[in-house]
């Protein structure tokens, strides 16, 4: 649940991942680059990914929770 947490709430500081990114490029700084020339269809490709592996961890946990809570 943590990492899920953490996952989510780095998109939401981009400025600050921006400004304090190192060597390494973070996925919200890379999609933040790509954004900033314009829509691509690999922009909305990413976005499709992230969004369907975080709606796939949602319902995987959700679903052991509820094994776990029957117990």
């Amino acid at each position: 649940g943590g990492a899920l947490l953490a996952f989510t709430m780095s998109f939401d500081e981009i400025i600050i991942t921006y400004f304090l990114t190192g060597t390494w490029t973070t996925l919200p700084v890379f999609i933040y680059g790509m954004m900033r020339f314009g829509l691509s269809p690999q922009v909305f490709a990413i976005s499709t990914v992230v969004l369907t592996f975080a709606m796939v961890l949602i319902v995987l946990m959700a679903k052991f929770t509820a094994v776990r809570e029957e117990l």
